[in-house]
């Protein structure tokens, strides 16, 4: 591939991953246990001023105590499964995301509750007069994005705004093989 096709894919994808992420509005998480094992679950989520992702959880939830115990999770956004024209290259971000609570009395805290009772309605109300519900920001700390086959970018950055294609040899160096000739 020429860099100037390289470069026009890598614009393509960042339209498309500015738009996946417009038009998603839940995020696959995963968790870790006490005991060590993973928990997967869902939350709705906005984004913050800074990129980062904030879902709005009661302490009630599994996830927010492994949250609260371990602040690394895994983020996945897919593509709807009725949207997809291949199921096994649904358009999906999968992000590596270390959490954090937002206190109450933060700044940002009445922002962020206003943005999700914008986005998802009256419910929100109720959420935010409830004392067990949470803010959480999940800030990712680096990613991939796969638009279908041989279409896969490495994300970085503190916006997630540098992307590479994984091509087969970023696979191989990833694995730790040579390049075949």
């Amino acid at each position: 591939m020429h860099v100037s096709d390289s470069r026009e894919l890598v614009d393509e994808a960042r339209a498309a991953l500015a738009e996946h992420l417009a038009r998603i509005n839940s995020l696959m998480l995963a968790t870790v246990g006490a005991d060590g094992m993973p928990h997967a679950s869902y939350a709705p989520f906005v984004r913050d001023a800074d990129g980062a992702l904030c879902i709005f959880v009661s302490d009630l939830s599994e996830h927010t105590g492994n949250l609260r115990r371990c602040p690394n999770a895994s983020l996945l956004l897919i593509e709807d499964e009725q949207d997809a024209r291949e199921p096994f290259a649904r358009r999906r971000l999968s992000l590596r995301a270390r959490a954090s609570i937002i206190p109450r009395d933060d700044e940002r805290w009445e922002g962020l509750a206003d943005a999700f009772q914008q986005r998802f309605g009256r419910i929100v109300e109720v959420f935010r007069g409830l004392g067990d519900f949470r803010l959480v920001r999940l800030e990712p700390t680096g990613g991939s994005f796969v638009m279908g086959f041989g279409r896969a970018f490495e994300l970085a950055g503190t916006r997630l705004d540098k992307l590479a294609h994984i091509d087969e040899a970023a696979v191989q160096r990833r694995v730790g093989e040579k390049p075949a000739p």
